[in-house]
């Protein structure tokens, strides 16, 4: 069995979250769907880098992150 990635991990963490809200009411509307969206765009993410190369994505995140705090 392969190892959960991150992006699966947080993916989990994410919909737990959502999970949890839903059936005890503790977050507003917006933030359990938002909570719901991420979560499941990271576990398919996750899926998706199991079995391909994403490194692009990483360089590309890099690049965002380097444009917008100007490091």
């Amino acid at each position: 069995m392969k190892k959960i990635n991150n992006y699966f991990e947080l993916g989990l963490f994410f919909n737990g979250i959502w999970i949890l809200s839903n059936s005890f009411n503790l977050l507003p509307s917006f933030i359990e769907g938002l909570c719901c969206g991420v979560g499941l765009t990271l576990i398919l993410i996750g899926m998706y880098a199991q079995n391909h190369d994403i490194s692009k994505l990483r360089i590309y995140k890099k690049r965002l992150l380097k444009k917008v705090f100007h490091f």
